[in-house]
C-alpha cells in the first residue's frame, strides 16, 4: 500500500555555518521532534548549547571589572572554598586543552579528513572561558563577595549543556563502541567536574575578618544564591 507522501511529517534544517565547519546541520526537526528518540543535532551541541553559556560569562565581564575596581575590603587570605573552585576551573580547561591538542595531532598524522572544524574550535572557546571563571573566583575572593549570582548562573548552563552531550557519548558508545578512548574518557570526566563546580556554586564564603559597621550584618548580604532565591536567609 503506497504511503500519502503529504502524511509524511515536514523536515526542517538550518546551517547557518559554512560547509566543513560541522558534520551536520545546526538543526534537523528530524533529530529533535519527528523521532522517538529526541535529542540535538551535534552542531548544536557543541555550539550554541556550549557557547552560550560561555558568551554569558564573557558578556558579564564588564560588571566583573568594575567591581573589581571598586574601593572596599580586601581579602588575601585563600579560602578552602575559592581554592577548590580555582583547581576545578583548571582541571576543565586542562581537559579541554588534552582534547583540542589531540586533536591537532590526528589532523597533523592522518589529515583533516573527518574532523570538522567545530571540534577544533569547541574545546578552545570552553578553554578559554574556564580560565576566565579562574578569574572571576579570584575577583569575588578578593573583594569579600560571599557569592555570584553570574558564576551560579554560568554553572548551571553547562551543567545542562553537560548533561545533554553526556547522554548522546553514552548512547553512541552503546550503539557504535568507543572509536577515540583519549577523546572519550576526557568528555566522560568533563561532566563531574561540572557538577562539583555548580555544587560549591551554591555555597557562600566566609570572610570572619571583614569588620562590618553593624553588630549584625543583615545575612541576604552574607547568603548564597540558592538561598536569596529560595529565601532561606529568612531563618537565619
Amino acid at each position: 500500500m503506497a504511503t500519502n507522501a503529504s502524511t509524511l511529517p515536514l523536515r526542517w534544517t538550518y546551517n547557518p555555518f559554512s560547509a566543513g565547519f560541522c558534520n551536520d546541520p545546526l538543526w534537523d526537526s528530524a533529530v529533535t521532534w519527528d523521532t522517538t528518540n529526541p535529542n540535538f543535532t551535534e552542531c548544536f551541541q557543541k555550539t550554541a548549547l556550549s557557547w552560550i553559556p560561555c558568551g554569558f560569562l564573557w558578556l558579564a565581564l564588564p560588571l566583573l571589572l568594575r567591581r573589581g575596581l571598586q574601593t572596599g575590603p580586601t581579602i588575601r587570605r585563600w579560602t578552602y572554598l575559592s581554592t577548590s573552585k580555582i583547581i576545578l576551573s583548571g582541571i576543565l580547561a586542562l581537559l579541554c586543552l588534552m582534547e583540542f591538542f589531540h586533536l591537532t595531532h590526528i589532523w597533523r598524522t592522518a589529515g583533516l579528513a573527518g574532523i570538522p572544524d567545530v571540534d577544533i574550535v569547541d574545546p578552545l572557546v570552553k578553554a578559554g572561558t574556564f580560565f576566565l571563571s579562574m578569574w572571576y573566583v579570584y575577583v569575588y575572593r578578593r573583594r569579600a563577595r560571599p557569592s555570584s549570582a553570574i558564576l551560579f548562573v554560568f554553572w548551571l548552563a553547562m551543567l545542562i549543556a553537560g548533561i545533554v552531550r553526556y547522554r548522546t557519548l553514552i548512547e553512541r558508545a552503546t550503539v557504535y563502541g568507543i572509536s577515540d578512548p583519549l577523546k572519550f574518557g576526557t568528555q566522560m570526566v568533563y561532566l563531574p567536574v561540572v557538577l562539583s563546580q555548580f555544587l560549591l556554586s551554591c555555597f557562600a564564603e566566609t570572610f570572619p575578618e571583614v569588620s562590618t559597621n553593624t553588630r549584625k550584618p543583615c545575612p541576604e548580604q552574607l547568603s548564597s544564591v540558592p538561598s536569596r532565591l529560595t529565601f532561606w536567609w529568612f531563618t537565619r
